[in-house]
C-alpha cells in the first residue's frame, strides 16, 4: 500500500518550511481493537524564482547620467538574498545599481524598489543606442537569477569645424594681384551624430 500526499499548489501560496502531518490507520474489520496507526510528515521544500521590472529605455546628454527605477519581486515560496550585477561597456563608467543586494520576502504584491545609475561619456554617439543586460542572482540557489535589457539613447550634439587642410596655413603670403589662390580646407563634424552642412564664404 502507498500513501500518495500532493502540496497544495502555488495558488495557495505555501512557504518554505511549511508541513502537514498524516495518520495513517489500519484495524482489524473483525475485532476494532486491534489496530495500529502511523504518521507521514511532508514538508514544502523552498522553490526560487525572481521577477524584474520596471524603467528600460531612458534618453540622456553626454556627460550626464540617467536613472532607471526598477522593481525586484520574489515569486518563490521563501526569503531569498539577492545581488545585483550590471556589465560594463568599454568607454563607460561601470553602472552602479542601489541597493546592490537586498533581502526579500516572498509574495507577488511585495515588490522592492532599487535604482540603476548610468553615466554617458563625453564621446558618446547619437547614432546607435546603447544597450546593458541587468541581472538579479539569488545567493541562496545558484542558477537563480532574472535579468532585463536597459537602453540608453543620447540626444544628438551639433558643432563644425573649419580649418585648413594639413600642410597649409591660415595666411596666404602669395596673393598677387589677378591670381586665383586655392585654399584646401576641411569641415569637421565635431557633434556626435551625422549632420548635412551649408557652406559659404565671405569676406573681411
Amino acid at each position: 500500500t502507498t500513501l500518495t500526499v500532493n502540496a497544495p499548489p502555488g495558488t495557495f501560496n505555501p512557504l518554505a518550511g511549511d508541513d502537514v502531518s498524516v495518520w495513517v490507520n489500519a484495524s482489524s474489520q473483525h475485532d476494532s481493537l486491534k489496530y495500529s496507526r502511523s504518521k507521514a510528515r511532508v514538508i514544502v521544500n523552498q522553490k526560487y524564482d525572481l521577477a524584474i521590472t520596471g524603467q528600460n529605455s531612458k534618453v540622456g546628454d553626454i556627460s550626464t547620467a540617467v536613472y532607471f527605477y526598477m522593481n525586484l519581486t520574489n515569486r518563490g515560496n521563501g526569503q531569498d538574498n539577492v545581488r545585483f550585477d550590471i556589465p560594463a561597456m568599454y568607454g563607460w563608467i561601470k553602472p552602479t545599481v542601489t541597493p546592490n543586494t537586498m533581502t526579500i520576502d516572498p509574495g507577488d504584491g511585495n515588490m522592492t524598489p532599487f535604482t540603476v545609475k548610468i553615466t554617458i561619456p563625453s564621446n558618446a554617439v547619437s547614432t546607435e543606442p546603447y544597450t546593458f543586460t541587468l541581472y538579479a542572482n539569488s545567493s541562496k540557489s545558484v542558477g537563480t537569477y532574472d535579468y532585463q535589457t536597459l537602453t540608453v539613447n543620447v540626444n544628438q550634439v551639433y558643432n563644425v569645424k573649419v580649418e585648413p587642410q594639413p600642410g597649409y596655413s591660415t595666411i596666404n603670403t602669395d596673393a598677387y594681384p589677378g591670381i586665383i589662390i586655392n585654399w584646401p580646407v576641411r569641415i569637421m563634424n565635431t557633434g556626435n551624430g551625422e549632420d548635412d552642412f551649408n557652406i559659404f564664404v565671405n569676406a573681411s
